[in-house]
């Protein structure tokens, strides 16, 4: 059985797997990432939009283009710790 992890927040922790990244673990954060974003397109398109409308869906989605910028920073930020610290071994 898959574990719907759609929902589920990344952590460091959730990151790190004795003390090196899972590859699957990372694969899942990234999945959960593309998951919203797909989830927010969806309503996106799906929500007939008005003239007030459009303008706070485009604020909503700058905002959550935003959040996911910041976690692929900090992915990346705990991609580079992890492999400078593999290297260092």
């Amino acid at each position: 059985m898959v574990e719907d992890v759609s929902r589920t927040p990344a952590t460091p922790e959730k990151l790190t797997v004795e003390g090196g990244a899972s590859a699957d673990t990372l694969d899942q954060a990234f999945a959960r990432l593309e998951g919203a974003v797909s989830r927010l397109e969806r309503a996106a398109t799906l929500r007939p939009a008005g003239d007030g409308d459009a303008v706070i869906l485009r604020r909503e989605n700058d905002a959550l283009r935003g959040k996911v910028g910041d976690a692929l920073r900090q992915l990346d930020s705990v991609l580079a710790e992890l492999t400078s610290e593999g290297e260092g071994s």
